[in-house]
């Protein structure tokens, strides 16, 4: 949330509609999120393999590996 007040469902449509043209020209968006909630709504954005939601930002260096084998495969 903002200043503006644009939030909600109009920045996850903008954004959903930011990861179909990136992805129309070969981009391979990723999501990493430490939201809990992230597992409700990101799929919408990313697709069911397009994001990955931990616990910690600490965790993240561990993870980092797998999710570049992931995307690189």
């Amino acid at each position: 949330n903002d200043l503006d007040l644009y939030d909600g469902r109009y920045g996850i449509e903008d954004t959903r509609v930011a990861v179909v043209e990136a992805r129309n020209r070969g981009v391979v968006p990723f999501c990493v999120t430490i939201d809990r909630e992230g597992a409700s709504y990101l799929p919408h954005l990313f697709g069911p393999a397009g994001f990955a939601v931990i616990r910690q930002p600490d965790e993240l260096p561990a993870r980092l590996p797998m999710f570049y084998a992931q995307l690189t495969r």
